[in-house]
């Protein structure tokens, strides 16, 4: 019997603020007894159930037997099991927390340097944000809805929900550091559009879109 973080269990593992690691030979009961009681935690931590549930996938389990111990959505404990597959344990620090991680999961390389840096210097999550994107390592995106043919009067001008999924009138404006193909200035902070529109939904655009024309154009006739 051990206790780590004021849990008392058994099981071969180690778990530390910012990770949990299993021995080799630990069995899938003991995991999942673990899994049990990181669960009970009053605000379990996303290092320690995205290690878990990567563990249990790489022992050939299907991860979601010990996802439903975890209270939360699908596609949190998604990113959880995401983030933690791509910032190794050695490359995690302690004293920051999670969001810090998200930011550096994308990097190939430096993750722990630039964590190490935060850290150093005490950068808000937001200044964290800010260095990375100053130095072309991290893509920001705005989002914000545009009326778009046939929804004229319709919510224009409404900022999006970000945790909503983008509809017809909804574009997002990418913000990265790069050379722009224009000019050919290098440095510059670049800005591209995307619209993201479903099959069905880009058939109804176009049916708005050929209708508005035909009216436009019988009305410039009766003129």
């Amino acid at each position: 019997m051990r206790q780590i973080f004021g849990a008392v269990f058994e099981g071969p593992v180690k778990l530390t603020p910012v990770s949990a690691e299993f021995s080799k030979d630990a069995t899938f009961e003991e995991m999942e007894e673990v899994t049990k009681i990181v669960a009970g935690w009053r605000k379990a931590s996303p290092f320690h159930i995205g290690d878990i549930l990567n563990e249990a996938e790489a022992r050939g389990e299907k991860y979601s037997q010990l996802s439903v111990y975890f209270d939360l959505k699908p596609d949190t404990l998604m990113q959880y099991k995401w983030v933690m597959s791509k910032v190794p344990i050695s490359n995690r620090i302690e004293i920051l927390g999670f969001n810090y991680h998200v930011e550096v999961a994308k990097l190939s390389s430096n993750q722990k340097k630039w964590l190490e840096i935060a850290a150093d210097k005490g950068w808000t999550i937001e200044e964290f944000r800010q260095q990375l994107t100053a130095e072309g390592l991290r893509k920001t995106v705005k989002r914000k809805v545009v009326p778009a043919e046939g929804w004229e009067g319709k919510d224009a001008g409404t900022l999006a929900d970000p945790d909503e999924p983008i509809d017809l009138r909804t574009r997002d404006t990418i913000d990265e550091i790069g050379t722009c193909i224009a000019c050919d200035k290098k440095g510059q902070r670049l800005k591209t559009v995307t619209i993201k529109i479903c099959p069905s939904c880009t058939e109804k655009l176009e049916e708005r879109s050929s209708h508005g024309k035909k009216a436009r154009k019988t009305a410039e006739v009766s003129k």
